[in-house]
């Protein structure tokens, strides 16, 4: 049980330091490897694929020497006639060993989900599909999924797992095709059978084999036998996540390549800065405007994928366009998305980026034609389905939320500090941002140490284009770490905008280097061992008293103890230990064991914590070891029932 850290603390700076240079040791190997692969795309392809192999190579090597020497103690049992217990446990032990290892090896790449095409739905893209399959001399798509996903894919999923075989899928998203033309669509076809073509997919499918393949072995051997491949995988696994992620991101330029040379170099580049205009603007404003029909709304919309059809119809405003345009060729590749920035796709195409006003006809018209009134409703009514539960709890709460906001703005005399939140908050909540801007700078200037309250004037004045904002975010930040991540986002979204790419540059590395220290945190958060510093657990006597009551109503638990764990990372933000003691009977059968386990889980069920912490049975195997620790420090006996 766990909450958000919540409070600003120091880090220690050395394995700060340590997270972020390896983060940056992977950026700067996978800059060389780019140039690598520019020079030699195939040898570099031979090296990843060699790379893969010693991957599974390593794997089967300790496979066989287990199996082999499964067998060595067969036959001194056969034929040595020689049998003991000890030998008994040796190959019980090796024969799981072997087992969970084979077991890992199969790995299963789940086909892609969406509503299946047949050729009658849609003809021209059925007829287009094949066109560039035989162009590209790319494999036909098996299946033609329709998704409402602003998308497209290619899937290659292996019929016979490790021995081959594989079912294509082309996924196409229906906002995507509502957004481009038909000839921008097609040269997204292009991009996608590209992949095909130069059997992207079924390789890449293999390195995604190969990753999951060790994640499922370090997984099931955690905590036993993992030294028999962790010490490979440590230095094999960032090797190999970088070479497979430059060659991810090469594919992409090929695959670019391929729509250039059947649609032509201008529009597959025109296809590309429209999908990023165009996202920026339904993520940032056509879908805000959407949800925020929750208040008003007790039910969500029905006809959610038609008006977002609509509004990629009609053409931006130019100071609009240009704001996204310009965010999009200033926004730099990721160091986590295998996908290059819009800069280098159209760099590596020779074209300029430009917006041009899309044709009358979308290819959603085109492609879907007259199924595509049918396949809408089919996808509103899913979309509908799927968020209606979330949608009318959130009305509810709105609804109360109006009552209160009614119930303040009649109220007179002055307002407490939650009741002017509430009215700031609840204000744009339904919609006012203006009037909720000047609420929340009221709100800070008589509570200029809330980060909340700086974090929302900053947000609101970004929004409008006031670079005042800045301020405000470096203000909450400072009053409430846990603020960095959305406010950096915030900034660098804004500097983007404004072609302040050195600024933005500076604010996207802050919220890289925060992500490094939380990850510091969680690493240490996220086991406990009797070699770790326990300190008093500093509750509040009305929390210890709300935690005895609730472990005093189950009769088999027999003590409880709380402490804090000492730690590093965000230090002002406790984390808590809590051992619980399952009461044993004298005379136990086998089944004793797992039935004070359900006991102790049945414990953590409705247990209210609002803290950081993990609850852990001490009298269980592998953390009965605790309770001594714990017992040693001074007041972590919060619970006895003997007392």
């Amino acid at each position: 049980m766990s909450s958000p850290l919540s409070s600003s603390a120091d880090t220690s700076s050395s394995a700060m330091s340590d997270v972020s240079a390896q983060r940056k040791k992977f950026e700067a190997l996978t800059a060389s490897l780019e140039e690598v692969a520019a020079r030699d795309p195939k040898g570099y392809n031979r090296r990843v694929a060699a790379l893969a192999a010693l991957g599974y190579a390593y794997i089967f090597v300790v496979l066989l020497l287990s199996l082999a020497l499964l067998g060595g103690l067969i036959a001194i049992v056969v034929f040595a006639h020689l049998f003991n217990v000890a030998l008994l446990k040796i190959g019980f032990f090796v024969a799981i060993f072997a087992f969970v290892t084979t077991k890992s090896l199969f790995v299963r790449i789940p086909p892609p989900e969406g509503r299946e095409l047949t050729r009658d739905e849609a003809p021209q893209l059925f007829a287009h599909v094949e066109e560039i399959g035989t162009k590209l001399n790319a494999p036909r798509p098996n299946h033609i999924l329709l998704t409402d996903e602003f998308n497209a894919a290619v899937a290659q999923v292996p019929r016979f797992g490790l021995f081959g075989g594989q079912r294509n899928y082309l996924v196409v998203g229906l906002q995507l095709m509502d957004t481009l033309s038909p000839e921008e669509f097609k040269s997204v076809l292009a991009h996608e059978f590209g992949h095909l073509s130069a059997n992207h997919s079924r390789f890449s499918g293999w390195i995604y084999r190969v990753r999951q393949t060790w994640m499922n072995l370090m997984e099931q051997f955690e905590g036993g036998h993992d030294w028999i491949f962790s010490h490979f995988f440590n230095w094999y696994a960032p090797y190999f996540a970088a070479y497979s992620f430059v060659l991810a991101r090469q594919n992409e330029y090929v695959a670019d390549r391929c729509a250039a040379e059947l649609c032509g170099a201008r529009t597959t580049a025109d296809a590309l800065t429209r999908s990023e205009v165009v996202g920026g603007f339904l993520s940032e404003k056509v879908w805000p405007d959407i949800l925020s029909r929750v208040g008003s709304e007790a039910q969500p919309p029905r006809e959610v994928y038609t008006t977002l059809r609509q509004a990629v119809a009609t053409p931006l405003e130019p100071s609009t366009a240009n704001r996204w345009l310009t965010a999009a060729v200033c926004r730099p590749t990721d160091s986590i998305d295998t996908h290059p920035s819009l800069t280098q796709r159209l760099a590596a195409l020779q074209q300029e980026p430009r917006l041009i006003p899309r044709s009358a006809q979308s290819a959603a018209e085109f492609y879907l034609g007259g199924q595509l009134a049918a396949l809408t409703a089919q996808l509103d009514q899913g979309w509908s389905e799927s968020v209606a539960p979330i949608w009318q709890q959130r009305h509810q709460e709105l609804a109360q939320t109006r009552e209160k906001l009614d119930a303040i703005r009649s109220k007179e005399g002055p307002l407490s500090d939650e009741e002017q939140w509430l009215l700031a908050d609840a204000t744009e909540d339904f919609g006012d941002e203006e009037a909720a801007l000047t609420l929340f700078q009221e709100y800070v200037a008589s509570h200029p140490n809330e980060g909340r309250a700086h974090f929302a004037v900053g947000r609101l004045l970004l929004k409008r284009g006031d670079e005042a904002g800045l301020a405000h975010l470096e203000r909450a930040i400072s009053l409430e770490h846990e603020a960095t991540m959305p406010a950096a986002q915030l900034a660098e979204n804004f500097l983007l905008q404004h072609r302040r790419t050195e600024e933005a540059s500076i604010w996207r590395e802050r919220g890289l280097s925060y992500e490094d220290r939380l990850a510091l945190a969680q690493v240490e958060r996220s086991s406990v061992t009797p070699n770790d510093t326990f300190l008093p657990h500093g509750l509040p006597a009305e929390e210890v008293e709300a935690l005895r009551q609730h472990f005093a109503r189950f009769e088999n638990v027999q003590k409880v103890l709380m402490a804090r764990k000492q730690v590093q990372h965000f230090p002002d933000t406790p984390f808590y230990i809590g051992g619980i003691v399952i009461e044993k009977k004298k005379f136990t059968i086998s089944s004793d064991e797992k039935q004070r386990t359900d006991a102790f889980n049945a414990t953590l069920q409705d247990l209210t914590f609002a803290h950081n912490a993990v609850f852990v049975q001490l009298d269980a195997e592998g953390t009965h070891n605790l309770q001594k620790p714990l017992e040693r420090v001074e007041g972590t006996l919060i619970y006895s029932k003997t007392s």
